[in-house]
């Protein structure tokens, strides 16, 4: 397991934490707790915890052996009328 850091409100890798603020933020005029504040604040405002899409395939598509080692591809068999 990767050793965390906390800097305010988050937690993060120590390597990135280390690497903001000996060789990232120096000569930049960007404080690195500043930073860990605003990447925060924009995760808060724009991340995503979870997104869950649901799919409903249509019965034309049917699952067939293919070549390889996955289970097979979906083929479609349109409708005769």
């Amino acid at each position: 397991m990767t050793e965390r850091v906390r800097a305010d409100a988050i937690e993060i890798d120590f390597r990135l934490h280390d690497f903001v603020r000996h060789e990232a933020a120096p000569g930049t005029g960007v404080d690195p707790a500043a930073f860990w504040r605003a990447a925060d604040s924009f995760e808060r405002e724009n991340g995503n915890t979870y997104r869950e899409f649901e799919l409903a395939l249509p019965r034309e598509l049917e699952r067939r052996p293919g070549p390889g080692a996955r289970s097979g591809a979906l083929v479609h068999h349109p409708r005769r009328a």
